[in-house]
């Protein structure tokens, strides 16, 4: 799975993932910790580590999964990003407050 948009559903589900080394994959997955990266130019890396994830023990997989569920739940989960978009939308306001009395009192905001 290569996609951003189903790495979290994968990850989520549990599924030990092998990503390409991309800057959005590295902000998610930590090698050998949550998931495998590859570099996208090496065919040969990724078949190593593909065979190595099929043929690993599976209680390391499971491991890998786990991980993965955990840091998409910790992270990316409804109530998390929610949580972050009105903390967003909070500190938004306030400059908004502060441009407004910028405005009315032509003296600049303290930040």
């Amino acid at each position: 799975m290569t996609g951003l948009s189903t790495l979290p559903m994968a990850m989520a589900a549990g599924a030990p993932l092998l990503v390409p080394d991309r800057p959005a994959m590295r902000e998610i997955i930590r090698h050998r910790q949550n998931g495998l990266i590859y570099r996208p130019d090496t065919p040969s890396i990724l078949a190593d580590l593909l065979a190595s994830l099929l043929r690993s023990d599976p209680a390391w997989r499971r491991t890998l999964g786990a991980a993965a569920r955990r840091y998409v739940l910790d992270h990316h989960a409804e109530a998390v990003v929610a949580g972050a978009f009105a903390g967003l939308l909070r500190r938004l306001c306030e400059v908004g407050e502060d441009a407004d009395q910028f405005a009315e009192n032509r003296t600049a905001p303290e930040y």
